[in-house]
């Protein structure tokens, strides 16, 4: 996280796990995201990375050896807490047995 607080990120993040581990145990089976789900966050956030400082040219810690960055979110944490409120099944491919 570029700024603002990390450990609100990562309370936003494991409130969202607890939520996809109590979807499995009721479930069971395992979950994997789908992949046009995931190719459509990713396209999210490198747009929202375009014009950004970490966008700018500069080189940091955040960027690969390509010039990417990977690893920033780049909206408000309160964004993020929104998208992590609550676990979206319909994201996920659910297989395997059943609980």
């Amino acid at each position: 996280l570029g700024s603002n607080s990390i450990v609100f990120m990562i309370e936003a993040q494991v409130n969202y796990v607890v939520q996809a581990v109590r979807h499995l145990a009721r479930r069971g089976g395992a979950l994997e995201v789908r992949t046009e789900v995931q190719a459509r966050s990713y396209a999210d956030v490198q747009q929202r990375l375009r014009g950004t400082v970490w966008a700018s040219g500069c080189k940091s810690w955040y960027q690969s050896e390509g010039g990417r960055n990977d690893t920033l979110w780049p909206n408000f944490t309160t964004a993020y807490w929104w998208r992590t409120l609550r676990f979206d099944a319909s994201a996920y491919v659910h297989s395997g047995p059943p609980a």
